[in-house]
């Protein structure tokens, strides 16, 4: 029996694929695929190919075949009220991204209609793209790196099934309010009547697992009345409850480099890690008080998951969401990276007296230069420092490593979802009074994932395209920069534009459209921004064709 004619084939295919409507008997086989894994990973730049199977069990008639590569996001937010009319669920979708697959007619049916027991296979093939359409992020923003982050490819988020490394199921800290799916569907319309509306033969899809290259940004620039982080501490060392004082304690930290995930392919299994350094200072009250001997530094890593039924304008942030918005959600889950004895760290005493401890004015509003700065700077003093007294300082490396029973996406902001991490280092001291509980300072310190990309990934175009693009007539977009429209597939004319027709500019290596020239607000309906961003939903061919630079040979494009 044919391979394409058994759905249940393999453990993997039932568990990644779905059908929406299934009287046909309708397979999607990706020529990668690994009988082992429970679902096939890219990132940017690779080629998703493989063919459709369809076998009808009478003879089915059909108006359209559409082959393509979807990416949707999916958010609800529950309505928390005390009154039946304003409880309820606010839900959003959009539909980010859709390749479409051109067929060659000769492998359609004759007079389009699939015969009895016949197995038609169809080949396709995409390129995941670098970056988004500029016009999937048409909502306004309150900058143009707002518009920027939200142009780039989300990655695959909140599907348990996808959040592993293909082989074991792994949490990715998302919570059931937030998704982003990416999948290969095929779907046979079927003929249309007159005054009525098409209705599908078939509809199926299978997942894909889509993991992104990112880079790591440069550090936040935080400033001093900033909630969320905590880059500098002070904090008052007491002998004991109500016993008075010994000095007061100060911790601080730079931004520290960001985890790097390994390429898909080159998964080596070796540890995911990063360090920084904590630097600590105490101001003894007299010169006869010793510093606190030290105790342990334990980080933890904290998942931040920021999604809305409505698009974001700003980067969110902890102290940005509230708790009773009706569009817009927060969740956060911790996992503990490292936990270490720090009891032999040694306190190096400074006489205050004509020392080099020459202060760098490191303000909280200062630590997003801190992350280039050497370690060896001395802290700042505390506000109960005396001038020229003697104090007290202290190093301590903190070593991290991700914990493999976990999969971390990579940092991403797109329109509706957003995932930040946030690193806490709690350093722990003994006092002489303190009983009850270990006494310690805290610090919060933003800390990006990033991922490499495919290494062997290149981007080619076609003769045909490089002659379309080199007798190209030189207009104001090649001036500015950016490249022209290019064409896709083969054999394909370079369409040309009207005043009525608005040419839409590619968004390729980084060069993007200003924040002037967006459009306006999408449409909104009661189940998000799931409908017309273009003309109805869906964009023409001579609009898709100059869209995306890195898409794949023989694909066209269209968006929703």
């Amino acid at each position: 029996m044919s391979r394409g004619m058994l759905p249940g084939r393999r453990r993997s295919a039932a568990l990644q694929s779905f059908s929406f409507r299934k009287p046909s008997d309708v397979d999607i086989i990706l020529d990668d695929e690994d009988e082992h894994s429970f679902v096939s990973s890219y990132t940017n730049l690779d080629k998703i190919s493989g063919h459709i199977l369809i076998k009808c069990g009478k003879d089915t008639s059909f108006h359209e075949l559409e082959i393509s590569f979807e990416g949707v996001t999916e958010t609800y937010i529950e309505k928390v009220a005390t009154t039946a009319p304003t409880s309820g669920r606010t839900i959003g979708r959009h539909r980010f991204l859709k390749l479409l697959q051109p067929i060659d007619p000769s492998l359609l049916p004759e007079n389009r209609v699939a015969r009895a027991g016949v197995l038609y296979t169809f080949p396709f093939e995409f390129v995941v793209p670098d970056r988004l359409l500029d016009q999937q992020c048409t909502h306004r923003v309150d900058s143009p790196q707002v518009h920027e982050a939200h142009t780039r490819v989300p990655p695959s988020f909140g599907d348990p099934m996808l959040a592993g490394d293909g082989l074991t199921l792994q949490d990715d800290m998302a919570p059931e309010m937030s998704k982003i799916q990416y999948m290969i569907r095929a779907r046979m319309v079927k003929a249309r009547a007159t005054g009525t509306r098409s209705s599908d033969v078939a509809d199926k899809a299978i997942k894909v697992r889509i993991v992104p290259a990112v880079d790591e940004d440069p550090p936040l620039n935080i400033t001093e009345d900033n909630k969320d982080f905590e880059l500098r501490k002070e904090k008052d060392v007491r002998k004991g409850l109500f016993k008075g004082k010994l000095g007061r304690i100060t911790a601080e930290a730079p931004q520290p480099s960001g985890f790097r995930l390994p390429a898909l392919k080159n998964q080596s299994g070796c540890p995911i890690s990063t360090m920084t350094t904590v630097n600590l200072r105490f101001d003894p009250i007299d010169d006869k008080v010793q510093p606190p001997p030290l105790g342990s530094i334990v980080s933890k890593l904290r998942a931040q998951t920021f999604f809305g039924s409505v698009p974001f304008r700003h980067f969110p942030s902890r102290s940005s969401v509230n708790a009773w918005d009706t569009q817009r959600g927060f969740f956060v889950q911790s996992v503990e990276l490292s936990s270490r004895c720090i009891s032999s760290v040694e306190w190096r005493k400074h006489d205050g007296m004509g020392s080099s401890t020459a202060s760098l004015s490191r303000r909280q509003s200062d630590f997003s230069e801190l992350s280039m700065a050497s370690t060896e700077n001395t802290p700042d003093p505390s506000s109960a420092y005396r001038p020229g007294s003697p104090f007290y300082t202290a190093k301590v490396l903190v070593p991290m490593v991700l914990p493999r029973n976990r999969s971390f996406t990579p940092t991403f902001h797109s329109c509706s979802v957003s995932r930040t991490y946030v690193l806490d280092l709690n350093v722990s001291y003994h006092t002489p009074g303190a009983t009850v509980s270990t006494p310690s300072i805290q610090l919060r310190l933003p800390i990006q994932i990033s991922a490499e990309g495919n290494p062997d990934a290149t981007l080619t175009i076609s003769e045909e395209e490089a002659r379309a693009i080199a007798t190209r007539e030189v207009d104001e977009e090649l001036a500015e920069g950016r490249f022209s429209s290019r064409s896709l597939a083969p054999n394909m004319q370079i369409p040309e534009y009207s005043e009525t027709q608005p040419r839409l500019l590619p968004a390729f290596q980084g060069l993007r459209r200003h924040s002037e020239q967006q459009q306006g607000p999408p449409v909104y309906s009661r189940a998000g921004w799931g409908g017309s961003l273009l003309r109805g939903g869906v964009a023409t061919m001579s609009e898709s064709l100059s869209a995306f630079q890195t898409a794949a040979r023989a694909t066209s494009v269209s968006v929703m």
